[in-house]
């Protein structure tokens, strides 16, 4: 019940450095279009369980992989199971 948000690792450094925005970040992965992944992960409950980085020497950039597991009950909603075991 997970799922991997993948990004550029340039781009995770000028957001976390505050020299992109979240818009501008937004604007580059049609969050208009398909939403925030990250606001989805939330919403559904799940949490980063790991981060890998895709070293890509031919390339100017490399590859950030943000896995999320899930449900977590500390941010999922409480639900009561009403199937009468």
């Amino acid at each position: 019940m997970g799922a991997d948000i993948k990004m550029s690792a340039r781009m995770l450094l000028e957001i976390l450095a505050g020299t992109r925005t979240l818009q501008e970040f937004g604007e580059g992965y049609d969050f208009e279009r398909r939403g925030n992944p990250f606001r989805r992960m939330l919403d559904q409950g799940k949490l980063i369980s790991e981060v890998t980085v895709e070293h890509h020497p031919e390339k100017d950039d490399d590859v950030v992989t943000i896995g999320f597991r899930g449900p977590d009950p500390a941010v999922s909603p409480f639900e009561i199971d009403n199937t009468g075991d």
